[in-house]
């Protein structure tokens, strides 16, 4: 936190509202070594702009940027693109490890996480599954229930020749809830040789992967453009 506080001035006319989330466990996991004691875990801090679209997050070894659709914020439907949300999470990354260096430290990262999510209001979960499975070009050929909770996990990568990423497409929902559809790309860079830990090469699987798991329908109804 000692590395964090300085932030606090120095980001606050473009994230001038602080905030605290619980920890993510799946990052601490993946920083903890079999030596390391399961101390009480340091929560994430999150930096949120002013119309509460974007957010730097920080937890220990996790530094993440995150835009969010909001349909009631003017503008919020403008999404800012990949290079953007990347070179402002450089710049971020650069303020956050001048600070750790004072201290006589240096953070490389090794590795990196991008993921996607959207809300489908315009299905069930049991058919948004099916969606899913058949990448939205198929009947399904069983009944589908109406009642309780409905899930899909795939686990795969979108071209495995190319791409060294452990990847998953999900759909959860339950039947008051809108189902939720997950794209989830990491990316390890053992040597720390690529810029953000690849990054670049975890955002381009997960584009290769929204398109394989997404109908035409979809992309015209969410306003994409090519």
């Amino acid at each position: 936190m000692s590395d964090v506080a300085p932030l606090i001035d120095t980001w606050a006319t473009d994230y001038g509202t602080l905030e605290e989330e619980v920890p993510d466990p799946e990052a601490m996991e993946r920083l903890r070594s079999k030596d390391t004691p399961r101390d009480w875990p340091m929560p994430a801090v999150r930096f949120v702009n002013q119309s509460g679209t974007e957010a730097i997050i920080v937890q220990n070894g996790r530094f993440d940027i995150e835009w969010t659709f909001a349909s009631d914020t003017e503008g919020a439907s403008l999404y800012p693109g990949y290079d953007a949300l990347e070179s402002e999470l450089q710049k971020r990354f650069d303020e956050y490890r001048d600070r750790v260096r004072i201290r006589g430290l240096d953070i490389t990262p090794y590795g990196a996480e991008c993921r996607y999510e959207n809300p489908l209001p315009e299905c069930s979960a049991a058919e948004a599954a099916v969606g899913v499975l058949t990448q939205w070009s198929g009947e399904p050929a069983v009944y589908l229930p109406e009642n309780g909770y409905v899930g899909v996990r795939l686990h795969g990568c979108a071209d495995p020749a190319n791409n060294d990423c452990s990847s998953y497409i999900a759909v959860d929902g339950d039947p008051e809830a809108v189902p939720i559809l997950s794209i989830v790309v990491e990316k390890m860079d053992a040597d720390g040789t690529r810029p953000l830990g690849g990054l670049r090469q975890a955002h381009d699987e997960l584009i290769d992967l929204f398109f394989q798991y997404t109908s035409s329908e979809q992309h015209e109804k969410w306003g994409m453009e090519r």
